[in-house]
């Protein structure tokens, strides 16, 4: 996610998934406030999930934007959540089928 690490366990632990292993944005602490120390968003996710051991190709990837098109690129099954109508638009134009699911 690019959702802040702390944040994301916050929520994970709340809807009682702590157990879940799940990669955020990382944050410093400075001066300024707090900032991405490492931003988890677009291709970023790529470099995440192949720190953790996680190499691509894999079976399937979500996400809710086009901004994750280097994730869902290397996914036999490309899945997008709630999307908006310009996002699948675009991960459609890349990708030709993708399944959306909307709740």
């Amino acid at each position: 996610s690019a959702c802040a690490q702390p944040l994301l366990d916050a929520i994970l632990a709340e809807l009682g998934l702590a157990d879940v292993e799940a990669i955020g944005s990382e944050v410093a602490i400075g001066r300024s406030g707090v900032r991405a120390a490492f931003h988890n968003y677009g291709a970023n996710k790529l470099v995440a999930l192949k720190k953790i051991g996680v190499a691509a190709p894999w079976d399937v990837a979500y996400s809710d934007s086009r901004a994750d098109l280097p994730m869902l690129q290397h996914a036999q099954q490309a899945v997008l959540v709630n999307p908006n109508a310009r996002d699948e638009r675009a991960v459609r134009a890349v990708l030709g089928g993708v399944a959306v699911e909307r709740f």
